[in-house]
């Protein structure tokens, strides 16, 4: 492809809005301080050092023990997201390292009843002290009364054992068709370059390139406008995970990415 002109397009800045049903996957806000705006939990959550690229903070929520505080987990509801959708959710997870056990510890989506019981599809796991990124992709059934819900699991002991979990940049992007007809599907590569990013489609299309931050806000919106490559600049943008989606066409993908 280098023996292609770049097409340039004005970048277009919008307003923060969110385009996914999460918010505060970093569990900070904009001056980097600890918050849980968003999330809910069981037993006791306070901060721990941020994940790669994930910012200042992480949040450390405490191991369950069927003897004291259980579960051990941190959730968000979903109301915005409708049934039959699908949606990938992933999250850096580790144990805590000043933890006296290492415990499987990991990620889950489902549904929330009225009356506060979960149904949930347990995703990937991580047994260390080291960061990992999980992922998994689910489409949920929801019935009367249920909102989605996707789930930081710190896991679990028969008793007391001192521990803790760590989260941080927590994603949710849709994946795919979700509800919307399918129109002649187009592959895209993305690429990081010293002056931002470059995005090459395998076609001229009509698409829109989006860049959210680690708080689901749109910091970035690009049109192709019948191009088949579009630049975008991170001049101004922080260091960190952000989620590039292609929003078209009747699909939506998306990529995930660390800006130095």
């Amino acid at each position: 492809m280098k023996d292609k002109p770049p097409v340039f397009l004005f970048l277009l800045l919008v307003a923060p809005s969110y385009a996914q049903p999460l918010v505060n996957g970093s569990f900070e806000d904009g001056q980097g301080n600890f918050t849980l705006l968003g999330w809910q939990h069981v037993c006791a959550v306070d901060s721990a050092a941020g994940a790669p690229g994930g910012g200042n903070v992480s949040a450390r929520v405490e191991h369950g023990n069927f003897q004291g505080c259980f579960p051990g987990i941190l959730y968000q509801s979903l109301p915005a997201v409708q049934s039959g959708e699908a949606y990938t959710f992933s999250a850096f997870v580790r144990n805590d390292p000043n933890s006296f056990g290492l415990l499987p510890v990991g990620i889950a989506m489902g549904t929330v009843d009225q009356n506060g019981m979960f149904d949930l599809t347990n995703g990937p796991v991580n047994q260390t002290n080291m960061w990992e990124l999980l992922s998994m992709s689910h489409t949920f059934q929801l019935d009367p009364g249920d909102t989605a819900v996707v789930v930081l699991q710190a896991g679990s002991t028969s008793g007391p054992l001192g521990g803790w979990a760590n989260f941080d940049s927590a994603f949710l992007s849709p994946t795919g068709n979700n509800g919307i007809q399918e129109q002649w599907p187009v592959d895209w590569d993305l690429f990081i370059t010293s002056n931002g990013l470059e995005v090459w489609f395998t076609r001229p299309v009509n698409e829109i390139v989006q860049l959210t931050d680690a708080l689901g806000r749109i910091v970035a919106s690009v049109p192709t406008t019948q191009s088949d490559h579009v630049a975008i600049s991170t001049a101004g943008l922080s260091g960190g995970n952000y989620i590039v989606q292609v929003v078209g066409e009747g699909t939506v993908t998306s990529q995930r990415i660390t800006l130095p």
